[in-house]
């Protein structure tokens, strides 16, 4: 057993031991230009226009408002993964940063594990912005500003994941606050549903890599048979039924290859989306049980599916390219062609702009399939895999 560090006891369990850097005063006489470090430089959103860039720390990382109008603009494509712009998070993030700096601390922090910003200045800030945020989701909290306790909760597991902490474990806390919200909210049922179903989605085990604590199944218990699309997904509600019970390890296969052919004849976006996501939860389910229909088959059938989703992608910019990382993450543990494997680690590049975990999601995939760690090779800064994934600490959210 290892010992805790600060880090371990301000998150409330134990961190990945992995090594970080300590700032020190600089001596005079030593400028920082002078210093061997390089930094990478911010690097555009893929829906908005670079604002002009005030210096962190490292004179690289866009700070104060310029980081709010980022995450205003493209905030969405790091919170899960929704597709509408109009994220209820999103706003509610907005709204509450001028209240709360704490919260504002936390954007600026989760704004600085996208690619492209300075991991420098991210891990120089980290553990203040984790106490900060931790005040305010103090239980004291929740009876003057339920709201801001429930977002500043959510927001704390999202710069978890990404700056490489295990996050699952913070999500079994939240869970009540979400049916507090819910209950106090009764009148209006899409506004007390939103966290609890936003959690749910978070949670969902399908979606998961290395998961270090037990699913607490939070869609399947308090989320079924509602109709609509869901806001942070755009996935239609019983569509995440059914992938709820794929976490279960339920055998529904018979209901989603249903699903997924009842949208065979529609070529749209939102079809090509949904269809995609039917068929990665049967594929997912050959990993978990034996189901009546052919892996191969069905793999084939993603693949042009992913394909045609990808053309409308490459069109129109105002889509997430990120819907994919979960179907691509599946597909990539069943191609046995050569070409599939390319065709997969081209995209993965892609993403790797937009993806503060494309070195985590590269070394995940890289377990099941040596020959795609070679054809990765490079993305996200990756050198070697670890010898087992799957125990390395490391919690990967698939979105």
């Amino acid at each position: 057993m290892k010992p805790s560090c600060l880090r371990c006891q301000r998150l409330g369990f134990q961190c990945d031991y992995s090594v970080r850097y300590i700032w020190k005063v600089a001596k005079p006489g030593s400028p920082a230009a002078d210093r061997d470090i390089t930094v990478s430089r911010g690097t555009k959103f893929v829906q908005s226009s670079t604002p002009k860039a005030q210096p962190c720390i490292c004179g690289a990382t866009e700070r104060g408002e310029d980081v709010l109008r980022f995450f205003a603009s493209s905030g969405h494509v790091l919170l899960h993964w929704s597709d509408a712009p109009a994220n209820p998070l999103l706003d509610s993030l907005l709204s509450l940063s001028h209240k709360y700096p704490a919260i504002r601390d936390g954007i600026d922090a989760l704004m600085g594990t996208y690619h492209g910003y300075c991991s420098l200045g991210v891990l120089a800030r980290f553990d203040s912005v984790i106490t900060g945020m931790k005040a305010l989701v103090d239980p004291a909290m929740w009876a003057s500003d339920p709201l801001a306790v429930l977002v500043a909760s959510v927001l704390l597991t999202q710069i978890s994941m990404r700056a490489g902490y295990p996050w699952t474990g913070q999500l079994a806390p939240i869970l009540p606050l979400a049916l507090a919200y819910r209950e106090a909210n009764a009148d209006s049922v899409e506004t007390g549903f939103h966290y609890l179903e936003l959690l749910g989605g978070l949670e969902m085990d399908a979606w998961i890599a290395a998961r270090q604590t037990k699913p607490l199944h939070i869609w399947s218990r308090y989320c079924m048979g509602r109709q609509g699309i869901e806001a942070s997904t755009a996935l239609p509600r019983p569509l995440l039924d059914l992938i709820s019970r794929v976490s279960r390890h339920e055998d529904v296969s018979h209901d989603l290859f249903g699903y997924a052919n009842g949208l065979a004849k529609r070529n749209d976006f939102q079809a090509l989306h949904w269809r995609t996501y039917a068929l990665t939860a049967i594929l997912h389910l050959h990993g978990l049980i034996i189901t009546q229909y052919d892996a191969k088959e069905t793999t084939e059938q993603l693949l042009i599916v992913v394909r045609q989703l990808i053309e409308i992608l490459e069109t129109n910019r105002n889509h997430n390219i990120r819907i994919l990382v979960w179907p691509i993450y599946v597909l990539a543990q069943n191609v046995l062609e050569e070409e599939d494997m390319k065709f997969i680690a081209k995209f993965i590049r892609r993403i790797s702009e937009t993806h503060g975990n494309a070195r985590l999601l590269c070394e995940a995939i890289g377990q099941y399939s040596p020959r795609m760690s070679v054809l990765m090779s490079g993305i996200g800064r990756l050198t070697s895999l670890p010898a087992d994934f799957s125990s390395s600490g490391v919690e990967l959210g698939l979105w």
